[in-house]
């Protein structure tokens, strides 16, 4: 194989590229309240299938400890980079509002971070190093199954309203089962898309399971999130230039867009510059891309 051919081979697949932009858009939308956030909140369990099933993949034939550092580092140094950063953020506006400078500080901070949306990092680590762990152990079927179980049992146990993050962990559980199982399916080739048919089945059932006991919590967003992922997974084209930069931006867009939301907002207030559900969401988006792309031209790049 040429050195362009095995370049091209080992690129990221282009639906998963793309699907980690649209779960950025979706998980914004929710956040900001705007129009479909409902819809839009399918992007976490998208986040996290991917998560599972490449961390899967990635630790097939892997020294343990090679693999246990590169995960560690990849999700838990930007995680401190940017609690400290949202922390300082939070201390400015603390002050700014005339209030004590760690007022807005929460014990839960400490497995979350010091923003809300940060607590999935962490998450991801965790989850990483368990699938890296034990993911290739058991068949895939009591990993579908116990993925659909979780929905609905999952979705009963967010009722309850336990302290954070236990809701937000509770919410993706299932993502992560589905996932192991994802993950031993062949990416990128449409012609084996086969087994993929028992992963969107799985879903299927928790989900109908979940929507006829009324512990619907998750049941939308499953339903959405499964069969758009199980589409990318197969899509049988390998990322071009592009589509990789752009796919690279991915968490540093989730990681920044509540700042660059917070900066939309003073320059609202500053300029009386009026924005509608639709234009933020859009401007968000566009400045956490922005943001991110410059980001990734210094240092913190190692964070992005």
């Amino acid at each position: 194989m040429s050195g362009t051919g095995e370049a091209a081979a080992r690129a990221p697949a282009a639906g998963l590229e793309w699907l980690k932009l649209l779960a950025c858009f979706g998980i914004i939308a929710f956040h900001q309240h705007a129009p479909g956030e409902r819809l839009g909140y399918a992007g976490l369990p998208v986040f996290t299938m991917v998560t599972a099933a490449m961390a899967a993949r990635s630790a097939r034939g892997r020294d343990w400890s090679s693999y246990q550092a590169g995960r560690l580092r990849r999700l838990l140094l930007p995680w401190l980079v940017w609690s400290a950063f949202y922390g300082l953020v939070q201390c400015a506006l603390a002050n700014l509002a005339g209030q004590p400078t760690l007022s807005w500080f929460h014990p839960s901070m400490l497995l979350m971070g010091t923003y809300p949306h940060l607590w999935y990092l962490p998450f991801a680590a965790a989850l990483a190093l368990l699938v890296g762990r034990f993911g290739h152990r058991g068949r895939t079927t009591l990993w579908l199954t116990a993925g659909a179980l979780a929905i609905p049992t999952c979705s009963l146990a967010m009722r309850a309203a336990p302290p954070l993050p236990i809701p937000q962990w509770l919410f993706v559980l299932p993502a992560a089962l589905l996932g192991v199982a994802l993950g031993r399916v062949p990416l990128g080739e449409l012609r084996q898309a086969a087994p993929l048919a028992p992963f969107v089945a799985a879903a299927a059932v928790g989900t109908g399971i979940a929507w006829a006991s009324g512990a619907d919590s998750l049941a939308l967003q499953y339903a959405i999130a499964v069969p758009l992922t199980a589409a990318a997974w197969c899509v049988p084209l390998r990322a071009g230039a592009i589509t990789r930069r752009l796919g690279a931006t991915s968490f540093g867009i989730y990681v920044l867009h509540p700042f660059a939301n917070m900066l939309l907002a003073l320059l609202a207030v500053s300029t009386g510059l009026p924005f509608s559900e639709w234009s933020l969401l859009a401007s968000t988006c566009a400045l956490a891309l922005l943001l991110t792309l410059v980001l990734r031209l210094t240092p913190l790049r190692a964070a992005l």
